[in-house]
């Protein structure tokens, strides 16, 4: 299963194919010193509700920043394993405040 990022704090995400199509995936990540996990939407959903606890404007922005910028530009992935469109690291920066509330830091959610 190869590992497609390492973030800053040392979380590699993996993905592996999955069934549905010849470029489905399954993203799984690991934690330094703990298992492989399949992150779930719903956890990623609940983690931007205790970013937003914390700094509402901030998540807001974030989650606009999402939607404009990734999600309606993004293509179907049509490689394994699928190559990232739209991430550069320096592009968390602005947001990067938002990594000390909820468990995932920014960089994770976004990548």
């Amino acid at each position: 299963m190869p590992i497609v990022y390492t973030t800053s704090n040392q979380v590699e995400i993996h993905v592996e194919r999955g069934s549905k199509s010849p470029y489905d995936f399954i993203v799984k990540y690991r934690e330094p010193n703990k298992r492989l996990r399949t992150p779930k939407h719903i956890h990623l959903v609940v983690d931007l509700f205790a970013k937003r606890t914390g700094n509402l404007t901030l998540t807001n922005t974030l989650v606009d920043h999402i939607i404009q910028n990734i999600i309606l530009k993004v293509a179907p992935a049509d490689t394994f394993p699928p190559s990232l469109q739209i991430f550069k690291p320096s592009d968390v920066t602005r947001f990067q405040k938002l990594s000390q509330y909820g468990e995932y830091s920014v960089e994770f959610c976004w990548y």
